[in-house]
């Protein structure tokens, strides 16, 4: 799928990386929404820290959600960013980076999703490229 292709460009690094992209599911906003997982032979600090290096180069803050019960705490969103790369329209990007595992402390788990007006716009990504 074409999104998958874009996001690892997007989101790659500047090593060679054996990252690998498939559509999952997360819990956010009291629900199950769809993501992009992307799976990173790299320690969770390592992508956080290339994510949003990423983001401030192209003039996007970061906001993470925080509070100890807050069912959405760790999640990084970035509001209104416009990234072509992905979409000619701007989306709010909703990042969640986690360790793959406590043996595999080197492999990290990011989530991706993409909102447009509060609405995931995942479902209806794959629709687009259909004829």
């Amino acid at each position: 799928m074409k999104i998958f292709a874009i996001l690892y460009a997007l989101f790659a690094f500047q090593a060679d990386v054996a990252a690998q992209a498939f559509e999952s599911t997360i819990d956010f906003d009291k629900k199950k929404q769809e993501a992009i997982q992307i799976n990173y032979p790299f320690s969770t600090d390592a992508v956080e820290k290339a994510i949003i290096d990423k983001f401030n180069k192209m003039g996007y803050k970061s906001k993470e959600e925080k509070g100890m019960f807050n069912k959405d705490r760790g999640f990084i969103i970035f509001k209104n960013a416009y990234v072509t790369e992905i979409s000619p329209e701007r989306m709010d990007y909703v990042v969640k980076i986690e360790r793959k595992s406590r043996k595999e402390s080197d492999e990290t788990v990011l989530y991706l999703l993409l909102f447009v007006d509060d609405k995931n716009v995942m479902p209806n990504m794959g629709e687009t490229g259909k004829t």
